[in-house]
């Protein structure tokens, strides 16, 4: 049976964690009122930058397709320079999760995805965050896969080099993250960075054409056009990437904070209300105490 005391210590503890629980609220609603703005507007333009990211992939392609049929110096630096690109591994499925908790569903659903992916693909699996390298050694302890770590904060080109050094081995990278659409609304979505997934081949250049929505004249040069667009504008896109999975979370963890410090305020609404029913028993415990002793008296 609950004591006066055990429920005063308990008032305390749920109202210490709801503190902290407003704290962590507090700071992810200043991140995302200070970047969701931002985040949201610049969604068309990453968009229109991927797809012209596309179009001169495809122009590349169609290119070196030309570029082959015209030359027979099959071994000149030149061409083994721009078939560099065509050698690397093909694709690779990159998982955005999380280094800690409280981010809600997002995290479970974008994990689904990735999953999905990975049974009907053949690609090398690159996990992002402590999380979930933990959630995928449990799920598929026997599938190799490669780790590396980016903090859930705000990330500098520090933190997202290795990745890009990582991705640069690879044509095509499939980036899997939560995305956010409003508070109580993130859903998981893959995104593409790099080229296409037209299989690569230079037997005759028409294979290409029918892709090309759009021909460029490259200047200063092709292989120049190509390293900008495999490392400036990669870098873009991913950045964006990182920042529309952060977003995501952030708004994941408001909603389940929200839910949790309405919960520990219903439950303290409770507790209270026993608390008082309690001092009313001792109350008039006390009441009939003094009542019995002045009839014992005579008084």
């Amino acid at each position: 049976m609950s004591t006066l005391r055990t429920i005063e210590e308990e008032i305390t503890e749920l109202q210490n964690i709801r503190n902290v629980l407003e704290i962590y609220e507090s700071v992810s609603a200043t991140y995302m009122r200070r970047t969701r703005g931002s985040i949201i507007k610049s969604r068309a333009f990453y968009e229109s930058l991927r797809g012209t990211y596309d179009e001169v992939t495809h122009a590349y392609r169609y290119e070196l397709a030309e570029i082959k049929n015209k030359t027979s110096i099959w071994q000149s630096i030149f061409w083994k320079k721009l078939i560099n690109r065509v050698r690397r591994r093909t694709e690779a499925a990159v998982w955005l999760s999380a280094n800690t908790g409280l981010y809600g569903d997002i995290i479970q659903k974008t994990f689904q995805a990735f999953l999905e992916h990975l049974s009907s693909t053949k690609c090398d699996v690159i996990i992002v965050g402590k999380r979930g390298k933990l959630l995928f050694e449990e799920r598929m302890p026997h599938t190799r896969y490669i780790y590396q770590d980016l903090p859930d904060t705000v990330s500098r080109m520090e933190d997202l080099s290795p990745l890009l050094t990582l991705f640069s081995r690879y044509q095509r990278i499939r980036v899997f993250y939560g995305k956010f659409e409003s508070f109580v609304s993130q859903f998981p979505i893959s995104t593409m960075i790099g080229e296409s997934e037209q299989p690569v081949s230079m037997s005759t250049k028409e294979e290409y054409a029918p892709h090309t929505a759009v021909r460029y004249l490259f200047e200063p040069s092709l292989e120049e056009i190509s390293r900008f667009f495999e490392t400036e504008i990669r870098v873009s896109l991913f950045q964006q990437i990182t920042e529309e999975s952060r977003l995501a979370k952030l708004a994941a963890r408001m909603y389940q904070l929200d839910a949790a410090t309405e919960g520990i305020g219903n439950k303290l609404t409770g507790i209270i209300f026993e608390r008082h029913r309690l001092q009313h028993q001792l109350e008039n415990k006390k009441q009939l105490e003094i009542v019995q002793s002045r009839m014992a008296m005579n008084i």
